[in-house]
C-alpha cells in the first residue's frame, strides 16, 4: 500500500525526545519493511534515520519553544497548518495513488476529510480526551476544552479508524464513537542495540556518571522542575540529563539555579538516534515526572535498553500500573521528596550490583509490543479501512 503519514511538525525530525513527531517517524520506518511505500510529512531534513521512507519536508525551521503560553499555542497551531498545507500540496499532485492517510492530529483529520472526502483516514490519538494538569495555565484551561470537546470529538467521528495508545484513551474514545472502528495499539520503541554494548562511562563533556536521564518536550505538564529539585535532595551524588526542548526551558534553568544544582543539571536540545540509545544504556535510572500522558514511549525505550525506570504522576495512564516490576516502578506522587527517595533507592541497588540490565531488557521485550508486531497490525487496519472505503 501507499501510505501518507502526517506529523504535527512541532520539532524537526528526527528529534530524539519522544512525542508525536518521533512516533510518526517511527511508524513510517517500520511500515517500509512490511512492503508498504510510505510518505512522511514533517519538519527536518532527510537522513539515515528515515531509511527508505519518502520524506516530504515542511519548509520551516520554527519550533514550539516559546516561554510565553500565547506564543507557544500560536506556534503549535501555525506549524500544524504548515504541515497540513504541505500534505495538501502533495495530495493534489499524487493523491490518486495514495491508499491511506494516517493523521496524528485532530486538525489534520478535519481539514483533509473536507478537502479529500474519499480518502480513507486513520487517526492516532495520543493524549487522554480530557485531563487537566495541576499547574495548567488560564489560557490552557480555555484552549484545552475547546480542542478536546469540539475538535477532538469531531475528528473522532470523521476518521475511518481510530488508534488509541492506551486503555484510558480507548475507553474515552469508545464513549464517543463506540467500539466498531477503534483499536488499542500501544506505542513501540525504536530498535535498541541492547545492554550488552558498552555504555558511556561519563556524561559526555559534563562530568562523571552516574546520571539520571529524562527525555521529552519541556512543556509545563512534564514536571522536569521536580526532577531538578529532587536531584538537590538525593543522598547519592548523581547528575540529571534532560534531553529535549520546549517552552518551559527558562523555568527549568531558573529551578536549577534556585536549587544550587546548575553544575549537576545538563540540557541537550537534540541528539542523534545512536547517541540517545547510548544515553539510555548509560543512565543509572530513567525518570519521568508528568501530570498528563497517554502512554509515554520513552518509558518503553528505557526499559528495552535495560535501564531501571521510574514514572512519577498523580494521575497516570492505568496501563503503566499493570506493567510494574522491581525495575519499572510507578510512584503515584509528584513530590520532590518522593522522587529523591526513589532515585536513592535505585542508586543503592545499583551500587550493590543487584541491577541486571539484561533481565530488564528481556522483561520489557516480553511485556511490550515489538515494532514488527505493531507494523503488522497497522497493515491489517489499513487494509480493512481501504477495503471498506
Amino acid at each position: 500500500m501507499r501510505i501518507l503519514i502526517i506529523a504535527r511538525a512541532s520539532y524537526p525530525l528526527p528529534a530524539s525526545q519522544g512525542g508525536t513527531d518521533a512516533y510518526a517517524l517511527r511508524t513510517a520506518t517500520y511500515l517500509v519493511p512490511q512492503g508498504h511505500e510510505v510518505f512522511l510529512v514533517g519538519q527536518g531534513r532527510p537522513g539515515p534515520a528515515f531509511g527508505d521512507v519518502r520524506f516530504i519536508r515542511v519548509p520551516t525551521t520554527v519550533q514550539v519553544t516559546s516561554r510565553y503560553r500565547p506564543t507557544y499555542f500560536l506556534k503549535g497551531f501555525l506549524l500544524e497548518i504548515a504541515s497540513l498545507l504541505t500534505a495538501v500540496k502533495f495530495l493534489r499532485r499524487e493523491g490518486a495513488t495514495i491508499d491511506i492517510i494516517h493523521c496524528n492530529s485532530n486538525l489534520a483529520v478535519l481539514v483533509l476529510r473536507r478537502w479529500f472526502p474519499n480518502k480513507p483516514i486513520v487517526y492516532t490519538m495520543h493524549d487522554p480526551l480530557f485531563r487537566m494538569g495541576a499547574r495548567t495555565s488560564l489560557l490552557e484551561r480555555v484552549v484545552r476544552p475547546v480542542n478536546n470537546w469540539l475538535f477532538e470529538r469531531a475528528a473522532l467521528l470523521r476518521a475511518d479508524h481510530v488508534i488509541a495508545v492506551s486503555s484510558e484513551i480507548r475507553s474515552q474514545v469508545e464513549r464517543v464513537i463506540g467500539p466498531g472502528k477503534l483499536t488499542l495499539l500501544y506505542p513501540f520503541s525504536r530498535p535498541t542495540v541492547g545492554p550488552k554494548d558498552a555504555a558511556p562511562s561519563s556524561l559526555p563533556g559534563d562530568g562523571p556518571a552516574p546520571y539520571v536521564l529524562s527525555v521529552g518536550a519541556q512543556t509545563g505538564r512534564k514536571r522536569f522542575d521536580l526532577l531538578i529539585r529532587a536531584i538537590a535532595r538525593t543522598r547519592h551524588p548523581v547528575n540529571l540529563l534532560l534531553v529535549g526542548m520546549g517552552s518551559d526551558r527558562p523555568n527549568l534553568v531558573r529551578a536549577a539555579e534556585e536549587a544550587d544544582v546548575v553544575d549537576r543539571v545538563v540540557f541537550r536540545d537534540q541528539v542523534s538516534e545512536g547517541e540517545i540509545e547510548r544515553l539510555y544504556r548509560g543512565a543509572l535510572v530513567y525518570a519521568m515526572a508528568s501530570e498528563r500522558e497517554g502512554f509515554p514511549t520513552t518509558l518503553l525505550e528505557a526499559a528495552l535498553s535495560g535501564t531501571p525506570t521510574l514514572y512519577f504522576s498523580d494521575r497516570p495512564t492505568p496501563d503503566v500500573e499493570e506493567f510494574q516490576s522491581d525495575f519499572f516502578r510507578f510512584i503515584p506522587s509528584l513530590s520532590e521528596a518522593d522522587i529523591a527517595e526513589a532515585i536513592d533507592w535505585v542508586c543503592s541497588r545499583s551500587n550493590g550490583g543487584s541491577v541486571d540490565r539484561r533481565r530488564i531488557a528481556g522483561w520489557a521485550r516480553s511485556r511490550f509490543p515489538s515494532p514488527e508486531a505493531v507494523a503488522d497490525e497497522l497493515g491489517k487496519i489499513y487494509a480493512d479501512v481501504a477495503e471498506a472505503a
